[in-house]
């Protein structure tokens, strides 16, 4: 400018944008096109044609069962040629290439999948795809919830929508309520093979005891098999807790879902077990073992005596590593032995047995056993996962420890990491966590309950065979040989075959608590049992002898060591080869109080019973049980 003037030029030039599109719009029109995605990888609208590619999944399943064999080998077994096709061969073939074998599995491997078409009246029928990022499953819901969740926490803390413009949240809470809950937990129990009613047919019940793999055991690290059944009803519980952790907001759902396992399987088990036990032809009626079990105050002292208190005592702190064996000295062990022996001597005493009052096919008591181990490995395992959500109803964080590994959801398996403020929104009651936790116990109870049975069921075989064994004691009077007695040797047969049978189906430590004390309970039988004697010669006393030397040989086979009770049975026996009282008396005082005062009380009526006529004028049977008990009660002698 000429004249010199100096125009100032603004900093700063604002320019005034009109708003084309509302804050309110654009959080409206994400929504809705998440939501819209969304429904086509969920198959919100089941668009998607599964009979395309249903039969090549089990091709490519990782599950172990359910998988056909590579190469048909039935043509080359069968005598007959088999039939040529009438099909005109084709110059190549691709049945054994690398390649894919057919259109439809290289486009699912590219994430081509079909889409249903309408119903059409043209004859001409057009297959139309649709490329995904990945195969389109309803189970999709648990990999996005998390990311879908944040989104919405997202919109809500930057703008509040009118709750008609909450789109994907309705989208969400709409589905996951009302379509995916209900469909996985439908999809979980047909993979459990749970039937919908418990009937009681051959097929069912062959099922029901089908043994897992010898794969998955070593997998599973198991040194005895378990039932198919439990093992699908754990993975089934394990995926429904899995489903906690990506679906906190209903984890209530979900924890209903494994009680529900639990109570049917528990159930399943049961009517099995009865169908066991319960005898054929008397409906109601069961074996000895049973009868005693399933009463309830037999059952509740049963569970108090000293072998079985020490067996859960046991177990319970196995592991400790400093467990004290103060309770395991042979005072001890005798004391519970004899209150044991002496509550099943007084139930077996009562009426006579027959054969069918136990359990006599080896193949159902090794099913028992299994039904008590799977029961209780289904136990322990449920308790891991029952501990940590008890401990999330007071810290969610908690919720991370659910799934230590991997856990395959119907997609790409992957590891499984939260949000730790998405487990904020745990819904999870504790009259649900409390139904859990009896739906827990009342399959113990009943994993213990057959472990009962079989406790019992071995002493009365033993009672059995030794009731035999003493209802034919008159030719023990006049006895010609040392033979071995029938019933002794079918006791023996029986013993070797219940330890063949449960050494394969039930861990060392139960088989050990099963076979514990058995000696003590037969010496006390067979010494509590010498009344039934009617007379007995010396060859007779002999053959006794022998008789309980041959069980004591099998219970040593049974344990791997020998029973120190068998040979106070053999002793007390050896003890009639004393040709006067006397010396029975002097061995008491040498040796101490070995038996019971009515034990040699027994002996000497025993002995004077056997003696001839001649012999018993000047045998003093008064005499002599007077000094049997002055000996036991030397007060009785001071004060006289």
């Amino acid at each position: 400018h000429e004249s010199g003037e100096h125009i100032s030029v603004p900093n700063e030039i604002k320019f005034e944008i009109p708003y084309i599109f509302s804050i309110e719009s654009v959080w409206e029109t994400l929504q809705q096109v998440l939501s819209d995605v969304l429904s086509e990888y969920i198959d919100f609208d089941n668009l998607l044609d599964t009979s395309s590619f249903g039969s090549s999944s089990i091709s490519h399943s990782n599950d172990y069962t359910n998988r056909p064999s590579l190469i048909d080998f039935s043509q080359y077994l069968t005598k007959r040629a088999p039939p040529r096709s009438q099909q005109i061969p084709r110059l190549f073939e691709f049945s054994q290439s690398a390649q894919y074998n057919s259109m439809t599995l290289y486009l699912q491997e590219q994430n081509c999948f079909v889409l249903k078409q309408e119903a059409s009246t043209t004859k001409q029928r057009t297959t139309t795809y649709k490329q995904y990022v990945c195969k389109p499953n309803y189970r999709n819901i648990t990999a996005v919830h998390d990311i879908l969740q944040r989104i919405i926490e997202d919109i809500d803390t930057n703008y509040k929508l009118h709750t008609t413009k909450r789109i994907l949240d309705r989208k969400l809470t709409l589905f996951i309520r009302d379509r995916f809950i209900g469909r996985v937990i439908k999809d979980i129990r047909d993979s459990a093979q749970l039937s919908s009613s418990l009937s009681s047919t051959i097929t069912d019940r062959n099922r029901l005891i089908e043994l897992i793999p010898s794969v998955l055991q070593k997998q599973l690290e198991l040194s005895i098999p378990i039932l198919q059944s439990t093992y699908l009803i754990f993975k089934s519980c394990e995926e429904l807790c899995a489903l906690v952790k990506c679906l906190p907001p209903y984890a209530d759902d979900f924890c209903q879902a494994i009680v529900d396992l639990l109570f049917k399987h528990r159930e399943s088990c049961n009517k099995l077990f009865l169908s066991i036990v319960e005898k054929t032809d008397s409906l109601g009626v069961s074996i000895y073992s049973n009868e005693w079990v399933k009463d309830p105050d037999i059952n509740r002292h049963l569970r108090t005596m000293p072998a079985f208190d020490a067996f859960i005592r046991m177990t319970k702190q196995e592991h400790l590593i400093n467990n004290n064996n103060e309770d395991d000295n042979v005072e001890n062990i005798r004391f519970r032995q004899t209150k044991e022996t002496e509550t099943l001597l007084i139930n077996f005493s009562q009426n006579e047995m027959s054969i069918d009052d136990i359990c006599t096919n080896y193949k159902h008591i090794t099913v028992l056993a299994t039904i008590h181990e799977s029961l209780d490995w289904l136990y322990c395992k449920l308790v891991h996962y029952f501990d940590i959500l008890d401990k999330c109803s007071n810290d969610t964080k908690y919720l991370d420890a659910l799934t230590q590994t991997t856990v395959k959801l119907g997609f790409t398996t992957r590891s499984i990491k939260q949000n730790s403020s998405h487990y904020d929104q745990l819904k999870l009651s504790r009259i649900n966590l409390e139904i859990f936790s009896n739906a827990m116990k009342t399959t113990l109870t009943l994993s213990y309950d057959i472990l009962l049975v079989l406790f019992l069921e071995i002493r009365l075989h033993c009672f059995y065979y030794l009731s035999l064994f003493f209802r034919n004691t008159f030719h023990y009077a006049y006895a010609i040989d040392t033979d071995l007695d029938e019933n002794i040797m079918a006791l023996n047969r029986d013993l070797t075959h219940l330890q063949e049978t449960l050494n394969s189906s039930l861990n060392e430590k139960k088989f050990s608590f099963l076979f514990q004390g058995l000696g003590f309970v037969l010496a006390t039988i067979l010494i509590r049992s010498s009344p039934r004697f009617n007379r007995i010669n010396e060859l007779g006393v002999t053959k006794i002898c022998r008789n309980i030397f041959a069980i004591e040989q099998t219970l040593t086979q049974i344990r791997t060591v020998g029973d120190a009770e068998l040979m106070r049975a053999h002793q007390y026996y050896e003890l009639l080869y004393a040709i006067k009282p006397e010396d029975i008396l002097h061995i008491i005082e040498e040796h101490g109080q070995e038996y019971s005062e009515q034990d040699y009380l027994h002996l000497l009526q025993l002995q004077s019973r056997s003696l001839s006529s001649d012999e018993r004028e000047n045998f003093d049977l008064s005499k002599y049980e007077q000094l049997v008990k002055t000996a036991f009660n030397p007060k009785v002698k001071n004060s006289n």
